[in-house]
């Protein structure tokens, strides 16, 4: 509607903005993020990327575990629809066993629904392929895909190091044929 150039991503996204090429915070329909919350610092980032110009680093500041939704982005699905959900992160040094995961928050006429929780990915890691399924309900319109932390329970734990995330795309899938 706002008919804005597509900015990479994989054919049939519903993510505008995948690889963060638009440099837009805050935005809507842009990514949203605080470059400063919780002991991480959120920033674009030109020298290391998985593809175009930019990613997203995340950087722990080793004080703090926080738990949150580091960056997020919302977009309009379709309702009774399977997507891909895809992502690309690399880290180094990320401490504690949670690392950098997705969540997919779903929004319709009723209001939120469960949310659906990726792998995280922490240690240290070359570009790594974050994916899965996601069915939208068949009152859901809206989604919020969000770059997210948990806690610790261990809250003596506190995380550092740093996480880059890029590509990240929701593609509409294909029905599969209805077995007779």
């Amino acid at each position: 509607a706002m008919d804005l150039p597509a900015l990479g991503g994989l054919p049939g996204t519903v993510i505008w903005d995948p690889s963060f090429e638009s440099g837009m915070n805050q935005a809507i329909f842009s990514w949203h993020f605080e470059p400063l919350t919780q002991g991480l610092s959120t920033a674009f980032d030109t020298s290391e990327k998985h593809s175009g110009n930019q990613s997203l680093r995340l950087t722990f500041d080793g004080k703090h575990n926080p738990n949150l939704d580091a960056a997020c982005i919302r977009t309009g699905v379709s309702p009774d629809t399977n997507y891909r959900f895809s992502a690309w992160v690399k880290t180094n040094a990320l401490t504690t066993d949670h690392g950098i995961g997705f969540r997919i928050h779903s929004y319709g006429m009723k209001g939120e629904e469960p949310v659906i929780i990726s792998r995280e990915i922490y240690g240290a890691n070359p570009w790594t392929l974050v994916d899965l399924p996601y069915l939208t309900g068949p009152d859901v319109h809206m989604a919020m895909v969000c770059a997210s932390r948990e806690r610790n329970l261990d809250t003596e734990e506190k995380i550092s190091g740093t996480a880059w995330i890029d590509d990240v795309d929701l593609v509409p899938q294909a029905p599969e044929p209805r077995k007779r």
